[in-house]
């Protein structure tokens, strides 16, 4: 039974039913006509409880299931799942889809469907939930004429012992089928009795066939979901090799696989400058190596003295260890002639013959010699310059403008800052100065790289948000259908979460395990944000969905 009373409902300032009263108490095809606009399909809404009204009562008596005008149908199911929405001992199904004609489409989809066969599917999927009220909004609208036959005679038949309600525009239909028809006009309905001799409506009041929500949420997520996690999921691996090379491609060179690594060299004009200036370093004078000459070609390399470690012991005299970026350059190797042009003290290039040792592999483009600074500094002191016990050594120490001191690798810099700007001497690190002159030539095009890199990520992020958005939406009319059947809501939104962020989550943290491994902290800040940001934009997407917005979104138009 349905029954109205006084029903007023509007649309902002626009009026569309006022006072309303009718009661359908007896089995038969009822038809609602009037013209577009005048409330048919949201007197429907109303009966269907789809629709809020201001004010009045609508009492329904009966289980009900609503044949819409747009379909319906769930695009990830077929036509036979959408028909039983996997539910088991359905009333009549098997006739229903022969008397439909649904048999040889049963595997398709609907998108494959045409919208007469999609309209087929939608009457077939109320007619097997043998309700006691069937709601039909335009249920012939995409027929063909041999079609509106079958599914009307079919109306026809059910409305012997149920109560069906059907709105059309085809008045040629209603007046041909219909046992009273209802015509809205002027905010009220008019009722004209077509047929006399129906019987009273006895509700059976079966309860609806719970529909598997648990099943359909994760039938309907499953392929866009896994689809969409791998995508997402290669785009963050992508982005996190991209970081990497950043961090180790652009990174400032701090390996200390360099022998001198830790010295720091000086160059001044006069040796009374260090004096003038305070510089409080233990500097010790080196000899002024210019270059090395080989198979009669001079080369401008890095000659220095050989620091003392645990690697390799002292090299003897004349005997020179070399670095492999060296080595490579002029084509040394182990036994190597050379000979090492130097200023002497007293201004004079001379030189000293040196066979190559060893080559040591060091990190750096820079090439690089040692030699052994207390066999000639030993020698020095034997060469006696004066009768007061003078010897080369000192006048050596007295008049060299080269210098080493060990201040550590850490230091280097502080003492660029401390000594830089004294006029007449230089301080320098070979090594030191082209990793910090590399790593400020490539500050520029690393920058641009993080900045696309960044950009690349809030394309991501972005991307997920509308990815929530987009399926929350789409969902939405499927779970209409599902509360509609009988699932909670709150059961539907719970299995709908717990599916899309376990699934999403298994999957991008398996594709992205190994970039944790990597210990890259922004990388992995930027795998756990994105996750938390899909997290947070699925569950809010879940809290706008109430039985009130899931109404409006399945509510047909008259």
């Amino acid at each position: 039974m349905i029954l109205i009373k006084d029903l007023c409902k509007s649309f902002g300032n626009q009026l569309i039913f006022k006072n309303v009263d009718f009661c359908i108490n007896k089995c038969g095809l009822y038809g609602i006509v009037g013209s577009s606009g005048s409330g048919k399909s949201t007197l429907l809404n109303i009966i269907f409880k789809n629709e809020a009204f201001n004010s009045g009562e609508v009492i329904v008596d009966g289980t009900m299931a609503m044949i819409y005008q747009n379909y319906e149908l769930i695009d990830e199911l077929n036509v036979l799942s959408n028909i039983t929405l996997y539910r088991k001992n359905l009333y009549n199904l098997k006739s229903i889809i022969n008397d439909l004609g649904l048999k040889p489409m049963l595997h398709h989809y609907p998108k494959e469907l045409s919208g007469g066969q999609a309209q087929r599917v939608g009457i077939a999927r109320a007619l097997v939930c043998n309700p006691d009220i069937i709601l039909c909004d335009e249920p012939c609208e995409s027929l063909d004429i041999d079609n509106k036959i079958i599914v009307m005679d079919m109306l026809k038949k059910l409305s012997q012992d149920k109560i069906v309600i059907m709105v059309s525009h085809d008045r040629q239909i209603i007046d041909e089928y219909c046992d009273v028809i209802y015509t809205i006009e002027n905010y009220n309905i008019k009722e004209d009795i077509r047929n006399n001799n129906l019987e009273m409506f006895i509700p059976k009041n079966m309860p609806l066939v719970k529909v598997d929500a648990k099943r359909i949420v994760r039938k309907t997520l499953q392929k866009k979901n896994i689809i969409f996690s791998i995508c997402i999921s290669l785009m963050m691996v992508i982005l996190g090799i991209l970081n990497i090379i950043s961090k180790d491609y652009f990174a400032l060179n701090e390996s200390r696989d360099v022998l001198n690594i830790n010295m720091l060299y000086v160059d001044a004009d006069a040796s009374y400058l260090l004096e003038e200036n305070g510089i409080a370093l233990a500097l010790r004078p080196i000899i002024s190596f210019e270059e090395m000459r080989y198979n009669d070609k001079n080369y401008a390399i890095n000659i220095i003295p050989y620091i003392d470690n645990d690697l390799y012991p002292m090299p003897a005299a004349n005997i020179l260890y070399i670095n492999n970026y060296l080595a490579d350059m002029v084509n040394l190797t182990e036994g190597s002639q050379v000979i090492l042009n130097y200023k002497s003290v007293n201004g004079n290039f001379e030189e000293m013959n040196y066979s190559v040792g060893k080559i040591i592999h060091e990190d750096c483009t820079i090439p690089q010699a040692y030699y052994n600074l207390d066999v000639i500094l030993g020698e020095y002191d034997n060469i006696p310059i004066n009768d007061e016990g003078a010897t080369f050594l000192d006048y050596f120490n007295s008049q060299a403008t080269r210098y080493q001191v060990n201040v550590g690798y850490d230091n280097i810099e502080n003492n660029y800052r401390k000594y830089g700007d004294i006029a007449g001497i230089d301080f320098y690190n070979l090594v030191y100065d082209e990793r910090i002159d590399n790593y400020t030539k490539q500050r520029p095009i690393k920058l641009m790289f993080d900045i696309a890199s960044y950009c690349i990520y809030g394309i991501i992020v972005l991307i997920a948000i509308l990815f929530n958005y987009r399926t929350n939406n789409k969902q939405l009319r499927c779970y209409g259908l599902l509360v509609n059947f009988g699932n909670e809501i709150k059961d539907i939104k719970k299995e709908h979460l717990k599916y899309k962020i376990i699934s999403f989550s298994l999957i991008y943290l398996i594709l992205n395990v190994w970039l944790f491994i990597s210990l890259n902290i922004l990388v992995i800040i930027e795998i756990i944000l994105l996750l938390l940001v899909y997290i947070f934009t699925c569950q809010l997407g879940m809290k706008k969905f109430s039985n009130d917005k899931i109404n409006i979104i399945l509510k047909t138009s008259d």
